[in-house]
């Protein structure tokens, strides 16, 4: 299983080596802040004009990440002129900044589903704030500063007190999730 797949998870045996995949993934991660009318969607399917052309796609895009988007959500995000695979776990994040949602979204094409997008996110004048990790755009929140700030997981975790509780289990889901066990020392 490849980061760049929308169902990837680490496991972690001990505290340390789950801190220093957050620090590496932190490092490797980027936010970037943008104006919700300037974003541009694209159906990303096998029938897809970008499908079969991933050089379109922002540098370091692998052809596993395309495959792998195509096979889940099927969308692709065009962010200052650089196109980038969304991962499932964006989706939520992209329809609550075009304002829209429904049951009946999911069941459209994915090329209607990025038409009424498009149209939904060209009127909006607010900012968003996009997180792009393992390839994929992952979130797409508020870029309002009092709506949502950048806490790195791995800042988090190195503030758990090591003398209070021991992880005992932990994993990172693409998701976005960190999902932990812990016991009382």
């Amino acid at each position: 299983m490849l980061s760049c797949h929308d169902n990837f998870e680490a496991n972690f045996d001990n505290y340390p080596s789950m801190l220093s995949y957050h620090q590496a993934l932190s490092m490797a991660s980027s936010w970037r802040r943008c104006k919700v009318k300037d974003l541009h969607v694209e159906p990303l399917d096998p029938t897809s004009p970008l499908y079969g052309h991933p050089a379109a796609f922002a540098a370091g895009t692998s052809e596993d990440a395309i495959k792998d988007t195509a096979a889940n959500l099927g969308l692709a995000l065009n962010v200052d002129g650089n196109i980038y695979p969304v991962r499932g776990t964006a989706y939520k994040t992209l329809t609550e900044r075009a304002k829209i949602n429904g049951t009946a979204l999911p069941k459209l094409s994915r090329k209607d589903l990025a038409n009424v997008l498009n149209a939904c996110l060209s009127v909006h004048n607010s900012d968003a704030l996009l997180l792009i990790r393992n390839e994929k755009v992952s979130a797409v929140h508020s870029g309002d500063e009092t709506d949502y700030s950048v806490l790195p997981i791995d800042a988090l975790a190195d503030r758990i007190s090591i003398h209070e509780v021991q992880p005992i289990k932990a994993f990172l889901r693409n998701d976005n999730r960190l999902l932990t066990e812990f016991a009382q020392l």
